[in-house]
């Protein structure tokens, strides 16, 4: 049970790693709590069925409802009856959705921690969680398991901002080398007739020499990039598309666009009538006419002189 549940635990570290450096899309700290338990809760069952024996299918199901709970009770705990799911939250999870659309094709990161945003960022990294166990444990797969966590990296460097990306870099880096070598190291020992069965001992060696190499590497990394010529110039390829001086601005629609039609169609109804105790002033022009895109009057006036009207 250790054994098994020490390469597990490595591929954990990894989509935390991911997970965490999500901090850069967002404002503020309050995402990490709600994306920590999905990765937990993903990991976690996905461990639980291989050890119970259920198939993937079955396991993927388990992950999926772990994971919905989880958004439920941190996100959506208004929309639950005594902690139960219940008609409202569906229109809940519909409308948190929504939102996050709508607020996607206006805001740039750092972004405030909506329900909706956090909603679809514990989803991604909860059921990325059961992908990463389902190629390194179902198929043993190494590199296939980083695939979702990498995912997870490259949409975080594509619209993040640049403060932090180093030590999340770094982070991530650093676990993906623990997982390569832990996860090399037992499937060695499962495969490797050591001297005198020291199977052990042997996984133990091997892992402890990779966790040396790549802790070097990792720091060396760290501390040297930064400062090699050309580190700091403009990328190659831009994914912002701005020089790296601003996140690039997202372009709306004019919500004129969608009302123009009811706008051409004028109608000769009396909307309200005002009347008024004493003589006053009434202003009677206005911008009445809207030809699709300029307001315009359609009064005749003519020139008069002096301040007064």
């Amino acid at each position: 049970m250790r054994r098994a549940a020490l390469p597990a635990a490595s591929l954990a570290v990894v989509t935390l790693t991911a997970a965490a450096g999500m901090g850069r899309l967002f404002a503020g700290l309050a995402f990490l709590l709600p994306v920590v338990v999905a990765v937990l809760v993903g990991h976690g069952l996905a461990f639980a069925g291989r050890r119970l024996g259920l198939g993937t299918t079955a396991t993927f199901g388990l992950c999926a409802l772990g994971v919905t709970m989880a958004v439920v009770w941190l996100i959506l705990p208004s929309s639950t009856v005594d902690g139960i799911p219940w008609s409202g939250t569906v229109h809940a999870f519909s409308s948190a959705i929504s939102h996050a659309r709508m607020d996607f094709a206006q805001l740039t990161a750092p972004a405030p921690a909506t329900k909706g945003f956090l909603l679809i960022a514990m989803y991604s990294v909860g059921m990325a969680a059961a992908l990463a166990d389902w190629a390194a444990f179902r198929t043993g797969g190494t590199l296939e398991a980083l695939i979702p966590s990498f995912t997870i990296v490259l949409f975080t460097a594509a619209l993040g901002r640049s403060a932090g990306r180093a030590l999340a870099i770094a982070g991530y880096v650093a676990g993906v080398l623990v997982f390569v070598v832990v996860h090399e190291a037992d499937k060695a020992a499962a495969t490797t007739a050591w001297f005198a069965s020291r199977t052990r001992s042997g996984a133990a060696t091997l892992a402890g020499g990779g966790l040396v190499l790549g802790a070097t590497a990792v720091v060396a990394a760290s501390l040297i990039g930064p400062h090699l010529p050309g580190a700091g110039a403009a990328p190659v390829v831009s994914l912002h598309h701005d020089n790296r001086i601003q996140p690039s601005p997202r372009i709306t629609v004019n919500p004129l666009v969608d009302i123009r039609d009811r706008l051409v169609r004028q109608s000769n109804v009396e909307v309200l009538t005002v009347g008024a105790a004493r003589p006053a002033y009434w202003r009677l022009t206005s911008l009445d006419s809207f030809d699709g895109n300029v307001w315009s009057s359609s009064d005749a006036y003519q020139s008069v002189t002096g301040s007064a009207l």
